[in-house]
């Protein structure tokens, strides 16, 4: 497999936890609430948005949620701010809250595709919520993300079948967790520094991506297009 030859394989031994990496390789939860607190003083806009998504990607909702709704109230006109805030109101258990979030953020046609993949997570939310259990969300009809910027998004626990079309997309810095793209077509999209656990590209077109510093744990490649994927320093971890 061309993955294999060009990524540099590295074996993982730690413990892997279901929703992320084992607790040697979590960050000070200290450290964290700490910069919170500074970025909710901060100025800059796009400093506090890179730490909200840092906090939802380590699945603090406790910390994410008050800076979410400190974004928000300080740009209401920034659409991204808007969609952190329902990322984070979904990520606390309030799906239904953060609907009024995402409808502003549906409002800018740069944040459609993100703010697709965010209302897949509120169903899939509210699926788990009903059920009382972990039951995944497995999406059905078509799922269009071609040529979008989904850099920096988020997802978990979802399975697209033979539906997922994210030719020449950006998926740069994504976080993806306990996904799987059955079938999906990925053919020129990048996913240079992505970090994806428990991925699944099982009979996915992935020639011509462009996947520098990609890091995989527990990928699955099986009958995947590999042609022309370029992954120049990459990580592929696998359990010990």
């Amino acid at each position: 497999m061309s993955l294999l030859k060009r990524a540099r394989a590295v074996l993982y031994w730690s413990p892997i936890c279901f929703g992320g990496l084992s607790a040697p390789m979590v960050e000070n939860f200290a450290e964290r609430e700490r910069g919170a607190k500074g970025a909710r003083a901060a100025p800059d806009a796009d400093a506090q948005l890179a730490l909200l998504a840092h906090l939802l990607y380590w699945q603090e909702p406790a910390l994410a949620l008050p800076l979410a709704r400190e974004v928000a109230r300080r740009w209401p006109d920034n659409s991204l701010a808007q969609l952190r805030l329902a990322e984070a109101l979904t990520a606390a258990g309030k799906p239904k809250e953060a609907h009024a979030s995402l409808n502003a953020a549906w409002a800018s046609r740069e944040l459609r595709a993100r703010a697709t993949l965010l209302e897949i997570e509120m169903r899939r939310a509210t699926k788990k919520s009903s059920e009382g259990g972990r039951t995944g969300y497995f999406s059905s009809g078509r799922n269009d993300f071609s040529r979008s910027d989904l850099s920096n998004s988020i997802l978990s626990q979802v399975v697209f079948y033979l539906n997922f079309d994210g030719r020449g997309s950006d998926f740069t810095g994504a976080r993806f967790a306990n996904i799987g793209f059955e079938g999906g077509d990925f053919v020129g999209a990048r996913l240079n520094k992505a970090f994806f656990h428990s991925v699944e590209f099982n009979g996915a077109d992935l020639s011509g991506v462009e996947a520098r510093e990609f890091t995989c744990v527990i990928c699955a490649f099986a009958g995947a297009d590999l042609r022309g994927f370029v992954a120049s320093q990459a990580s592929l971890f696998a359990p010990g």
